[in-house]
């Protein structure tokens, strides 16, 4: 028989088995293989080893008892050791035609099984894709763990290193995510003798899409810190950057996802639907007052029904406020207080209700924006 070489690194196996036969014959197989194997004959010798040291895969028994067949200490076994490692390969032995068995420690944990009495080729492929297996998964914890790493160190370096102060106040700041990076973020800026800058910001969410939003506001915040830009000027320039990259699945939020106890918000629309009333509601206004033909799927209240994704919703909306600002520019002292065709209200009122009816949804959007952890942008 050709025989299946490990790795040229030496794969550690631990291999457990109460019978010193069967445990003689896999230390052969194995390490006549290329295979380093540590032998041990009881659950608790399992446990204990695994305590101390790190292997590849484990080779293992169910039964340990003399006599029985049911392998409820190996089952044990399995779930103990699962609890102490999620990544290591466990290859469970199992008597042969005891395929019941085999299923159940798979269900908890077990990542193969091989039958006694076993065949060698096969007992060392099984082994061999496990080892392989456990590397590639600890190679790729390794370098997840190397980058988490960093990131918090360019996370960190984000963050002012030391904080300016002033006379007559104390200013201290600290922050510590919830993960390895997190969406928290603080400035203070002296912009001039008279003018400072105080910034801090709880981004939604937690761990790395955080860190990722909380990055990009910097930027955008950095810039814009100046002398002549106002508070509240600068905070619309930040959520109107903010608004681009709110997150996909965020649009179909609505508050009878939380399931609130004792709250009824059965058939309540979803963040998107309500974009899309608002869009909808400005063309059913507006195309009076511009002639535009007032298309025909926009019947029903929130737009057509092909409107899914964030990007198709958000340039609806967008251009049914272009159709607003159009409106707006068609207003004369001659026509202001004339009704158009179809309507009993001047142009002057439904021009102004287009822009009464969004406001009074953006109060309901604000709710839905903080139920569904994001702090909403000031109305524009």
């Amino acid at each position: 028989m050709a025989a299946v070489r490990a790795e040229p690194s030496l794969a550690r196996l631990l291999v457990a088995d109460d019978q010193p036969h069967i445990l003689t014959a896999l230390e052969m197989l194995l390490d006549g293989n290329g295979y380093q194997t540590q032998l041990v004959a009881s659950p608790t010798e399992v446990l204990d080893f695994l305590q101390k040291e790190t292997v590849d895969t484990v080779l293992l028994d169910l039964n340990y008892t003399r006599d029985t067949t049911g392998g409820a200490e190996g089952l044990e076994l399995v779930s103990r050791i699962r609890s102490i490692d999620q990544t290591i390969p466990l290859i469970v032995m199992t008597a042969w035609g005891n395929v019941d068995l085999a299923v159940e420690a798979m269900r908890r944990g077990a990542s193969d099984f091989v039958q006694k009495p076993w065949n060698n080729r096969q007992l060392l492929e099984k082994v061999q894709e496990q080892v392989e297996r456990c590397r590639g998964l600890r190679g790729s914890q390794r370098r997840l763990e190397e980058e988490s790493a960093e990131a918090r160190e360019i996370q960190k370096n984000l963050l002012p290193s030391s904080i300016p102060q002033f006379a007559g106040y104390d200013i201290s700041a600290i922050t510590q995510p919830m993960h390895f990076v997190g969406g928290d973020y603080y400035n203070v800026v002296k912009i001039s003798d008279t003018h400072t800058a105080f910034c801090i910001a709880d981004v939604a969410g937690k761990g790395l899409p955080g860190a990722l939003l909380m990055s990009n506001l910097q930027a955008s915040l950095k810039p814009l810190i100046r002398k002549d830009v106002e508070p509240y000027e600068l905070c619309n320039r930040l959520n109107r950057v903010l608004c681009e990259i709110m997150p996909e699945n965020k649009f179909n939020f609505s508050p009878e996802n939380l399931k609130i106890a004792g709250g009824d918000y059965t058939g309540v629309r979803t963040f998107a639907l309500q974009i899309r009333h608002i869009a909808a509601s400005n063309y059913a206004i507006w195309s009076s007052l511009t002639g535009d033909q007032f298309p025909k799927d926009f019947y029903g209240g929130n737009g057509p029904e092909t409107l899914t994704t964030k990007a198709t919703i958000l340039k609806f909306l967008k251009d049914s406020f272009a159709l607003g600002h159009k409106a707006a520019s068609m207003l004369t002292l001659d026509n202001i207080l004339q009704p158009p065709e179809h309507s009993q209200s001047t142009r002057l009122r439904l021009a102004v209700f287009g822009v009464e009816h969004a406001y009074d949804h953006y109060g309901q959007i604000v709710e839905y924006l903080r139920m569904n952890g994001i702090v909403p942008p000031a109305s524009r």
